[in-house]
């Protein structure tokens, strides 16, 4: 049955605080001095909220008003509300304010664990009230999440034939990690196309650092033989350095007691690291941008391989 529009059960809560203002202060006009408003405009206002809810809420007395008994019925839920709407507000505020809420964006794994970790920590330092929630995805699903709005913003390789608002980051290097067995030569560098015909450590399909060891390995001249598939960046270099085949990781992410098995490539395979958003920046990512900008990232490699994913 199709409701009249005086009988519907969404009311304006300025209605609400006018009623619960004169019910607070005895009278219409006692009511219209606090609100600094003329006492007949209050009447009308007090009428369209009675009108709204369909029935009387104040009853009329000599000297003054007092609810009627659906005015008590209403009165407490009314003042929940007024104060829930009040909460509400200052939850955005205090978000816009960067003191409460979440910072929500998606990247990849192996940047969630190794390049992005010192602006999160900068960030927990700075931003103490705010959470954040990290959503991890493949390089082909992380600009669908952004389009989607599944998160406010990505950080990861550069999507193409993006329109919405983008910031250039930083370079992420792949390095290669070798055997334990296998001594590091001092100060020289290796060329990858003479690990070509070694077994592997690929990564699973689903995450892209798989497409971009595919793609370094295809501009040395080869397709990587796998002998080991994990989907954790940090099993990777452990596997590699167990003797189990070599890997590309990113530098970052190699575990600090295996430095001494990284070997540094004669033209190393870096990736931009980018930020983007659909249509503006909030306040939270422009803040966490902004920490990422502080953070000392090491330079662009000298004769260093760009790598690109469609």
């Amino acid at each position: 049955m199709h409701m009249p529009p005086e009988a519907s059960p969404f009311l304006n809560l300025r209605l609400l605080h006018y009623w619960v203002t004169v019910v607070d202060a005895g009278s219409v006009t006692a009511g219209a001095r606090r609100l600094s408003i003329p006492q007949p405009a209050l009447s009308r206002q007090i009428r369209t909220l009675e009108r709204a809810i369909g029935g009387p809420l104040l009853e009329r007395l000599p000297h003054g008003v007092r609810p009627t008994d659906a005015g008590e019925a209403l009165l407490p839920e009314a003042r929940a509300t007024l104060a829930a709407a009040t909460r509400s507000v200052n939850v955005a505020r205090a978000s816009l304010r960067l003191e409460a809420g979440a910072l929500s964006f998606g990247t990849y794994s192996s940047l969630a664990a190794g390049a992005l970790l010192p602006s999160l920590a900068r960030w927990h330092e700075r931003y103490p009230g705010v959470s954040t929630r990290i959503t991890g995805f493949a390089h082909g699903e992380l600009q669908e999440g952004v389009e989607r709005g599944l998160v406010d913003f990505g950080v990861g390789l550069p999507p193409r034939a993006w329109s919405g608002p983008m910031k250039p980051i930083a370079w992420d290097e792949l390095v290669l990690v070798m055997p334990a067995s296998e001594p590091a030569p001092r100060g020289k560098r290796v060329d990858l196309a003479t690990v070509a015909d070694r077994g592997w450590v690929v990564y699973d399909r689903g995450i892209g650092l798989s497409q971009l060891v595919t793609a370094a390995c295809e501009h040395a001249g080869f397709h990587p033989r796998p002998a080991v598939e994990t989907s954790q960046v940090d099993a990777a270099a452990r596997l590699a350095a167990a003797g189990l085949g070599v890997a590309l990781v990113p530098r970052d992410n190699v575990p600090l007691e295996l430095r001494g098995y990284v070997r540094t490539l004669a033209r190393p395979p870096v990736w931009r690291i980018s930020a983007f958003t659909r249509r503006a920046w909030s306040p939270g990512a422009s803040a966490y941008i902004d920490i990422l900008r502080e953070q000392e990232w090491p330079a662009r490699p000298r004769r260093a391989i760009t790598l690109e994913l469609g």
